[in-house]
């Protein structure tokens, strides 16, 4: 059986290290030769027992069959997993989902709110290691609170990117949310494409600034995923499924989301606003 066959599978995989990278987001490395082929972009389902299973950016692939989550405590399961210590098991099966495209770009400007470092971070190693030098910026409420901070330093220390940290108290990096720098930085140099993922506010309005420079644009966005693979439709948005059609969307598809930064989908299916 080829390992893309096996994906559906439910896996037992053994944590060899966790790292804090901020008081509330930890990493859990971990071997799957299966999740370590997957594509910048792409996530898995990570299933705690008697709690839940949930969706999770993959935030490291390789080297070899290693593989990372990168977890922020928001809800009961994702508290579970910050239990999780070196010697303990999580449960995984994926990867699903799109992933992130660069082919023909040169200066592209990468922006994660938050824990959406996680999906970025995989991109900016595998475009470094296709020769470009795109630019990182990651936003937080304040340095202590920049997630991923020590292997985005690591890549930009080994010449693949450039770390552009962005604080909204100023205690680092830029001063100002992700967006706002996001747009000082394009009206200032010369990106020829802007990937994001974060909340949805800032993806909207990096959408708006992105469609005003005229730059591509592709964003991965997170809905409610309870089965990952398009059956369930917990993760629908405007009749397009993330965990299917996504979670890696493109401009001209995002431009079509009616409810994109508006309202989305409850446990129980029902259409509330976001930030309900």
């Amino acid at each position: 059986m080829r390992m893309s066959d096996r994906r559906g599978e439910r896996r037992a995989a053994r944590v060899e290290g966790a790292e804090w990278e901020t008081p509330s987001i930890k990493s859990l490395r971990f071997r799957d030769p299966i999740l370590s082929e997957a594509l910048p972009g792409q996530f898995a389902m990570v299933w705690i027992p008697g709690l839940d299973e949930i969706p999770m950016s993959i935030s490291e692939i390789g080297p070899g069959d290693l593989a990372s989550i990168t977890v922020k405590g928001v809800g009961e399961a994702t508290r579970a997993l910050l239990g999780i210590g070196a010697g303990d098991r999580v449960w995984v099966r994926g990867p699903y989902g799109t992933h992130y495209r660069f082919e023909g770009l040169e200066k592209p400007l990468l922006v994660a709110g938050g824990v959406g470092a996680a999906s970025l971070l995989p991109l900016a190693k595998a475009m470094g290691a296709a020769g470009l030098i795109p630019t990182l910026l990651i936003g937080a409420k304040s340095i202590g609170e920049v997630p991923l901070l020590r292997r985005a330093r690591a890549l930009e220390a080994s010449g693949g990117l450039k770390l552009v940290p962005a604080t909204e108290d100023g205690s680092g990096g830029e001063r100002g949310l992700a967006s706002e720098v996001a747009e000082r930085m394009l009206e200032a140099g010369d990106y020829d494409s802007m990937f994001a993922c974060g909340p949805e506010p800032m993806i909207v309005a990096l959408m708006g600034i992105a469609e005003r420079e005229g730059v591509p644009f592709q964003a991965s966005l997170e809905r409610i995923m309870k089965c990952g693979v398009g059956v369930c439709g917990s993760c629908c948005i405007d009749g397009l499924r993330v965990c299917r059609d996504g979670p890696v969307f493109e401009m001209g598809a995002l431009k079509g989301l009616e409810d994109l930064g508006r309202f989305k989908l409850d446990e129980s299916g029902r259409r509330v606003p976001l930030d309900a």
